[in-house]
């Protein structure tokens, strides 16, 4: 492991209250600022929820706000509507899949 982060202990009659296995502090020294930075095609592995927006994440993934897929969504090995939709437009949705929107 590059970096391996184990469980902290307590005491006895002590409390944790909030625990990370790692914490970045707000970076803004340089041009662009990364948290976490992957580079080339590494894979990630996250082994419970995931969650961009919030901090209670209740699915694997969980987005609060928008999201941006430039090349559609895929569920379930099926490939979803692949185009743009504004935010007023009507979606067509088939077995759990976006397939048009108008």
């Amino acid at each position: 492991y590059g970096l391996n982060v184990g469980g902290w202990s307590k005491g006895a009659n002590s409390t944790i209250t909030n625990q990370f296995g790692v914490y970045v502090n707000t970076l803004s020294a340089g041009e662009t600022n990364y948290a976490i930075y992957a580079a080339g095609t590494t894979q990630s592995y996250f082994g419970g929820n995931v969650g961009i927006g919030t901090t209670t994440p209740q699915n694997p993934l969980n987005v609060i706000g928008r999201i941006n897929a430039t090349t559609g969504f895929i569920v379930n090995s099926s490939t979803g509507f692949t185009g743009t939709c504004a935010s007023t437009t009507t979606l067509t949705v088939v077995g759990g899949i976006i397939t048009a929107c108008s």
